[in-house]
């Protein structure tokens, strides 16, 4: 039993001291990615601060950290561990170098698409790009879905993929209700053309005009409408309305006495008149009234009871000289405002005597004489309710009996 104990420890021995032979003999540099242990000359002594003198203490000597790359950067720090990359650059920021990073996180153009996956690097700010980083195509509206953008298309609305437009309005054929053309060269376009291939006139909605009615006696008036066919007369006059124009009527005021026979061929008589006799075809004269005897008839007679001259109307004054005109001047007229013949421009007479004197005794009284007034006597007064005048009596009282008034002649003035 010892014997073998012996044995196993010797054996660990010789194993520890083979190991500590290979560290010393790859201590001068390894293969990349192999771990190199401490060597033995390099690790103090933990007893004399010195040299091991070949003994390796493993324990007392930390092995420097790993570097696959050998690029001086331990691979716990290193972004880019199988990549030597010394300087470490991450232009991206993502923790991965540049050496050994295949995708490159920026957004250099802000599109929301990092660059890596960015088809168009340099789109502009603010354009709508799709998952690879380019503008979006958004196809121009098409309402009709005929395949022409609506911004070109002359049919909006209707499908029309040939755009035929044949009178050149900018419309199409497809949607164009008015024909532009004008096929006939007569000016009318042939939407409004009744006649558009055949030259006409703009008057007659592009056809050409009908030939002039017939016109037989050449004054304007068509014979289908002409009262006298055969005779000119461009009035078309027509006296008695029997449809036969005055121009070429035999009898143009109809009393059935022809023109040449009738002593007034332009005023409807009967057969016996007093003026020509029987059957002179003038109309009866009938006398007009003229009360007054001065000329002017009583339908026409501004004073048709008082005589005057044509150029009053028949009355005596003008209307300055008389507003009633009834023939008693402003001055005579006792009712100067209502028109009466009966008694000095009134309509009633006083039923007595009205003078205080008498105009014969005013003529032939002497200056100083004292006049007696009859009594009673009549003074003319005018109704200040109704306009009306009227005749008032007067009267003097003395005591029980009639008193006489007097009146003084006057002197000459």
């Amino acid at each position: 039993m010892k014997r073998v104990l012996f044995i196993a420890i010797m054996a660990a021995l010789g194993v520890l001291l083979i190991s500590g032979v290979s560290w010393a003999k790859s201590s001068g540099g390894g293969k990349p990615g192999t771990v190199s242990p401490p060597q033995a000359t390099s690790c103090p002594d933990p007893n004399t601060g010195g040299p091991s003198k070949g003994r390796p203490t493993v324990k007392d000597c930390t092995p420097p950290p790993a570097d696959a790359d050998n690029d001086g950067v331990a691979d716990t720090t290193d972004n880019c561990p199988n990549v030597a990359n010394a300087s470490q650059t991450d232009t991206d920021g993502d923790g991965k170098g540049d050496a050994c990073d295949t995708q490159d996180n920026r957004d250099s153009d802000n599109d929301g698409v990092q660059n890596y996956q960015d088809q168009c690097a340099n789109t502009s700010t603010g354009t709508v790009v799709d998952s690879t980083g380019c503008p979006v195509v958004v196809p121009p509206a098409d309402a009709d879905n005929d395949g022409v953008p609506d911004s070109t298309d002359n049919c909006v609305n209707v499908a029309n993929t040939g755009q035929t437009d044949t009178d050149g309005d900018g419309l199409g054929d497809a949607c164009d209700t008015q024909d532009n053309r004008d096929s006939d060269n007569d000016g009318v376009q042939n939407y409004q053309d009744d006649c558009p291939n055949v030259a006409g006139s703009t008057s007659n909605n592009g056809c050409p005009l009908p030939p002039p009615p017939a016109d037989t006696d050449n004054d304007g008036v068509p014979d289908s409408t002409d009262n006298c066919v055969n005779v000119s007369n461009p009035n078309q006059a027509d006296l008695d309305n029997d449809g036969l124009g005055d121009a070429c009527d035999p009898d143009r005021d109809g009393d059935n006495f022809l023109n040449d026979g009738d002593a007034c061929p332009d005023l409807w008589g009967p057969q016996t008149t007093p003026r020509g006799g029987p059957g002179d075809g003038c109309p009866i004269i009938i006398p007009i009234a003229d009360s007054d005897g001065d000329g002017i008839g009583d339908n026409a007679d501004l004073c048709p009871e008082v005589a005057g001259p044509a150029e009053n109307g028949g009355c005596p004054y003008t209307v300055e000289q008389d507003p009633d005109m009834d023939g008693v001047p402003i001055g005579q007229d006792l009712c100067p405002d209502v028109y009466g013949t009966v008694y000095q421009g009134c309509t009633t007479a006083p039923p007595g005597n009205t003078s205080y004197p008498t105009e014969e005794q005013l003529a032939t009284c002497t200056p100083g004489e004292i006049i007696p007034i009859p009594d009673p006597y009549y003074t003319l007064r005018k109704d200040p309710t109704t306009g009306d005048y009227y005749w008032a009596e007067w009267r003097s009282w003395s005591g029980a009996g009639h008193a006489f008034v007097y009146t003084i002649c006057p002197y000459p003035s």
